[in-house]
């Protein structure tokens, strides 16, 4: 299926390749500009150049053969990596690196290599599966149109529940949170949502619309009130997955992109402004007047502290930084990073609620006691200071799996997201989009790794929800047809 000719509209295949040929002119212009720093050297600009070509040459092949496992990993590594590689030309500043005197940019470039070396190996893993996406279309229904009431009603209750103390933690425990995470999670509601938009967009009246929009930026703000830095992340990510799953790319027309133009310096606002709260508030997690008063009463936008804030910005929006850092340190991560701890995190955390079996936290809220030299936590030392750390596939896997053995890994694994992706049969229309969206949701989760035992807790949060909520969503509307990915014409690019 060709897409109209429209010289208004862009394919994200197209919007990746110019935004990978402008990071790497970019670069060459900031290594010139600032030259060798502690984290870079002409040997990180040269792999730099290797990941846009990589990328580049990923996306050649996707565009003739579809592919949303490819456009999310390359977005991942564009956004995340290469930008890093940007951010650390312009300001080589980095919690999780410079408490380890000792690193270089022979250890950034070591990591970088490995990375690129595990994209080509989950690229050709992907590409192993055999078959071909297919798209549904439905025969035109009304049935669903009686249920956009519920699902706004649903999306409504999911936020209040998730921001307010509704479930009191101090009474309730780590029970509180378990059925926060496991019975109303917000954030698989909020995916439910969009996909369910994706599909009935064109009938969904205006004023529901705009109930959702509304809806929508609430659950922004109360994310940033909450102390959480990724509100607007976590929308276009959700964004991007459901329409992956409904159309296989993304198609951005002039508005969009000029919407996203604008929510850029609006992201930026918020992050500062999580940032600062996340300081101050002893009530993180919790929405109330407590926050308001702490803006009102702040000092964000001042000049030296927006210094702290770019840096910290940078450093959080660069996932290279905890995959480094955990390659770096294979040897001492390794004491957590293992089948072991990762069995018994697995039984505290996902299988047991609200009691212990081995008192074992989960590895993310651990990283920080070993980077620390402490002894291991227990779930008590982390509910009193909460924190955690980002492992990525690339770092996670390389103290696992004990090094470059991972490639196989990561080529098996890749292989079998795919598999299961074509494999995705449903009568109902929703649930048929449902299933593959949840999927590559499983595969970002997977790429930007927690640690093996939160991705558990997730799959089991994601299989709850589907069982308890599915019906609220299912539009009941008979499939009839099979359809071709939509191809990127000479205008789209």
């Amino acid at each position: 299926m060709r897409l109209k000719r429209n010289k208004t509209s862009y394919d994200l295949n197209f919007l990746l390749i110019i935004i990978n040929i402008f990071i790497c002119i970019v670069g060459l212009y900031f290594y010139f500009i600032f030259g060798d720093n502690k984290y870079i050297d002409i040997f990180t600009l040269f792999l730099l150049f290797i990941l846009a070509i990589e990328n580049i040459f990923m996306l050649s092949f996707e565009k003739r053969k579809r592919d949303p496992f490819v456009l999310l990993m390359v977005t991942i590594v564009t956004i995340f990596y290469m930008g890093r590689i940007l951010t650390f030309m312009y300001n080589p500043y980095s919690p999780a690196l410079d408490k380890n005197q000792y690193f270089t940019s022979f250890d950034l470039n070591y990591s970088l290599t490995f990375i690129i070396l595990s994209n080509a190996s989950i690229f050709l893993g992907l590409n192993a599966a055999k078959g071909r996406i297919l798209y549904k279309e439905a025969m035109p229904s009304s049935q669903h149109n009686t249920k956009h009431r519920n699902i706004i009603i649903l999306l409504l209750i999911a936020i209040i529940i998730t921001f307010s103390n509704i479930l009191p933690t101090e009474i309730l425990g780590r029970v509180a949170s378990y059925i926060q995470t496991f019975f109303i999670n917000c954030y698989l509601i909020l995916l439910f949502t969009f996909v369910y938009i994706a599909i009935n967009y064109k009938n969904i009246k205006p004023t529901y619309r705009t109930i959702l929009l509304f809806l929508i930026i609430i659950f922004v703000l109360f994310n940033t009130l909450a102390g959480n830095r990724s509100g607007i992340l976590t929308l276009a990510v959700f964004l991007m997955i459901a329409s992956l799953s409904f159309k296989g790319t993304v198609i951005l027309n002039k508005k969009a992109i000029l919407i996203a133009t604008i929510l850029i310096p609006i992201s930026i606002i918020l992050f500062y402004i999580a940032t600062y709260i996340r300081q101050i508030s002893a009530n993180r997690g919790i929405v109330s007047t407590q926050q308001l008063a702490i803006i009102k009463e702040s000092n964000i936008f001042d000049t030296e502290y927006n210094d702290y804030l770019n840096r910290t910005m940078f450093f959080r929006l660069g996932f290279l930084d905890p995959a480094a850092d955990v390659i770096k340190n294979k040897e001492r991560y390794s004491r957590i990073i293992n089948i072991v701890y990762y069995f018994k995190s697995i039984i505290d955390n996902v299988l047991t609620p609200g009691f212990n079996v081995f008192d074992t936290p989960k590895v993310a809220n651990s990283l920080r006691y070993i980077y620390r030299d402490l002894d291991l936590p227990k779930h008590e030392d982390i509910m009193a200071a909460y924190n955690s750390d980002m492992l990525t596939i690339y770092g996670e896997y390389y103290v696992l799996f004990g090094g470059y053995f991972a490639l196989i890994i990561f080529f098996i694994i890749s292989y079998i997201f795919k598999t299961i992706y074509l494999s995705v049969k449903s009568k109902d229309i929703f649930l048929f989009y449902l299933y593959r969206a949840l999927i590559l949701f499983i595969f970002y989760s997977w790429l930007n790794s927690f640690g093996l035992d939160w991705m558990m807790f997730d799959i089991i949060s994601i299989f709850i929800t589907v069982f308890l909520f599915k019906n609220f969503y299912r539009s009941r509307q008979v499939l009839f047809a099979t359809k071709e990915p939509l191809q990127p014409s000479s205008a789209s690019r």
